[in-house]
């Protein structure tokens, strides 16, 4: 009887291991899972900073040369700004979206160190080129704007010597021929202030030109030959003011010594009038 009773004991006693193994199994079973997603999540996530940082230099390598060819030079035409500007901002976009996917990816608590680190590297290097991009946007914005106002700085210039080269031709090709000393003595006057704005505008000039030493480098020998047409001219008429000047003091003296002798030659023409006179009653 005794044994009888033992035996259900035991099949109950193999049964209850036989659920605690099931259940070691199960737990170990879940570990293995759970261990297998980690060791899963840890390859995405190590996949997905390296994709990241790999396209974030792929970016950067791609940028760097468009960059280079975009820096201001300081002998570029409009159209060249314009096309500078241009690549330059169609980089832009392409570094904000891998800038953005960086930092998303920074949020991820499963990041290790390594990683976090070489994220962060990655992304302070997409931000130095999208901030230089955006400086050399701004250069070459500015750059556009200076050409902009030099080329209508230029036309006023050119403008405003046009009837100044009007009177120059007049006074030279009147002066081709000798004029009557009255007619010079009243040119003098014109000369000297045709000289006067020919000085103004040599002293316009250099200041253009050191504004563009400034704004333009590269440009400020734009105006070189003007500076030096204008100083030409400038000369050309100083010089022919003198020449009337001379000769407008020696006529003014001529006429001063002509006002003193003449009372003089009047008295004598009465004195021989009045001889002849007395001549001819004898």
């Amino acid at each position: 009887a005794v044994t009888k009773k033992a035996a259900p004991i035991e099949a109950e006693a193999e049964k209850n291991q036989a659920a605690a193994l099931a259940d070691k199994a199960a737990a170990l079973l879940d570990e293995a899972r759970k261990l297998l997603d980690e060791k899963i999540a840890e390859e995405e996530v190590a996949a997905k900073v390296e994709m990241k940082i790999h396209e974030a230099l792929q970016t950067t390598e791609h940028v760097e040369p468009v960059t280079a060819a975009s820096e201001v030079t300081g002998a570029e035409s409009v159209d060249d700004l314009e096309t500078k500007m241009k690549n330059a901002e169609e980089q832009m976009p392409s570094i904000e979206r891998r800038l953005a996917d960086i930092v998303e990816t920074l949020e991820d608590p499963n990041l290790t160190p390594e990683q976090r680190k070489s994220l962060e590297e990655a992304r302070k290097s997409l931000e130095s080129y999208l901030d230089r991009l955006r400086r050399l946007r701004d250069a070459l914005l500015q750059k556009l704007q200076n050409l902009g106002q030099w080329d209508d700085s230029r036309k006023n210039i050119d403008n405003s010597l046009l009837p100044i080269d009007a009177e120059l031709a007049a006074v030279f090709d009147k002066y081709r021929h000798q004029q009557p000393f009255a007619v010079a003595k009243e040119d003098l006057v014109k000369i000297s202030n045709l000289e006067e704005q020919l000085n103004s505008a040599i002293a316009e000039v250099d200041k253009q030109k050191e504004w563009l030493k400034e704004k333009l480098p590269g440009r400020e020998n734009d105006l070189d030959a003007l500076h030096d047409e204008l100083q030409w001219k400038r000369d050309n008429v100083h010089q022919l003011h003198d020449d009337l000047a001379k000769e407008v003091d020696e006529g003014d003296r001529l006429a001063a010594t002509y006002n003193h002798l003449l009372p003089e030659v009047t008295h004598l023409e009465q004195q021989i009038v009045l001889l002849k006179s007395q001549a001819d009653a004898d």
